[in-house]
């Protein structure tokens, strides 16, 4: 009797240490992917490359390019085009962990019966983008 008394004590602190880290890394990914959604959704790359892999800096950092380089009347029309995106809010639908992988359900609220979804990894103890999951 004492054996199954303490097997299932082990048991249930097992479990209990499994689901109580497992919060931690849900509000982690969430903060992840919300951050990450609302700087790409603004075009606020410099804010967006802090979330996402060092492979996926390199995409990022194209796009910054690719802007700095743009003529200055698309720039206009870009720019008026991302200030009207400033009152657009994410909602997160379903974040979905599998060990250091994960996925994050999205929608924006100017398509709010499109559901996107994002993958993240977790590298150096933190959730990144990643876009090799694209």
């Amino acid at each position: 009797m004492k054996k199954i008394t303490l097997t299932l004590s082990a048991l249930l602190m097992a479990c209990i240490m499994l689901f109580s880290c497992g919060g931690n890394d849900q509000a982690a990914v969430k903060e992840a992917a919300n951050g990450f959604i609302k700087a790409m959704n603004k075009m606020d790359l410099e804010s967006a490359r802090k979330y996402v892999t060092d492979s996926s800096k390199i995409m990022v950092d194209q796009m910054i390019t690719e802007l700095k380089n743009m003529p200055e009347d698309r720039k206009k029309m870009f720019n008026e085009k991302m200030a009207e995106r400033e009152k657009i809010t994410v909602t997160i639908k379903d974040t979905r962990i599998y060990g250091d992988k994960a996925t994050v359900s999205f929608t924006v609220s100017d398509e709010p019966s499109k559901i996107d979804s994002i993958p993240l990894v977790k590298a150096g103890g933190k959730w990144l983008a990643d876009f090799k999951g694209f």
